[in-house]
């Protein structure tokens, strides 16, 4: 591991979080996998084969505590910087899902962001990765993740079945900037994360937001997990995170 301004913090950073990735022996060296990692990216020449994440010697062990980690992505980033972190919407609507194949209806509402971005492409995720059904309303929300100095440290994407969750978290998620982990926890609301895809992985549209040298086509730490309700069994959210390369700097 690279020397970093992080060694005072790592020990801290390393009990707090459990993580549940395992490491592996490949030819190649040391190879990161974790059991509920289920797919590739399709559309990424460069990705690993199924089940395999970038070789760990691409990635510090700061960086992996953190995409392989299985806590709060704030308080993740707060340890790390020393800083306290908020939430900024970029933009946020809902909209019921339609039938398979059908194009999505109009959003119903959302109090932050015009653009609404890929509608159609939320709404075949609703049904393959959260096991939707017609009708249920999915809920979408894109914020940028800054400390208490106005730097911004991530950005996420999060698209959730709103009936799946706790009236007060739907409501607070529709009214404020809070955090979905947090109001899950607030609410007491058992939660089991699954990782489904960590590594590096392109800023896309949230290149302007993770640093001045980010273009949408640059590889930065990220991370894809889905939330699974241990009451019910199903799943509650999905999250795609993006990391500020500043923030393992």
């Amino acid at each position: 591991m690279r020397p970093s301004r992080h060694r005072g913090r790592l020990d801290q950073f390393e009990g707090w979080h459990k993580t549940r990735g395992v490491l592996s022996r490949s030819a190649n060296g040391v190879v990161g996998t974790h059991p509920a990692l289920p797919r590739p990216r399709s559309d990424d020449p460069a990705a690993p084969p199924s089940g395999a994440a970038p070789p760990a010697s691409t990635i510090g062990r700061v960086e992996q505590l953190v995409l392989r980690g299985d806590g709060l992505t704030t308080t993740s980033i707060e340890i790390l910087t020393g800083r306290e972190v908020t939430v900024r919407v970029r933009r946020q609507w809902r909209f019921p899902l339609p039938t398979q194949g059908a194009p999505a209806s109009e959003p119903l509402g959302g109090f932050a962001g015009l653009d609404l971005g890929d509608v159609d492409g939320y709404a075949r995720a609703g049904y393959d990765d959260l096991e939707a059904e017609e009708g249920d309303e999915l809920l979408i929300r894109d914020v940028v993740l800054v400390g208490d100095d106005d730097v911004v440290y991530g950005a996420a994407t999060v698209y959730a079945v709103a009936g799946r969750l706790p009236a007060q978290v739907v409501h607070r998620l529709a009214t404020t900037t809070d955090p979905i982990g947090k109001l899950l926890v607030r609410a007491g609301e058992p939660i089991r994360r699954e990782l489904r895809e960590w590594g590096l992985l392109p800023a896309g549209d949230f290149a302007a937001h993770l640093g001045p040298d980010v273009r949408p086509d640059s590889r930065v730490p990220a991370r894809t997990y889905r939330m699974v309700s241990m009451t019910s069994q199903r799943p509650v959210s999905m999250i795609t995170e993006w990391f500020a390369p500043r923030l393992f700097g």
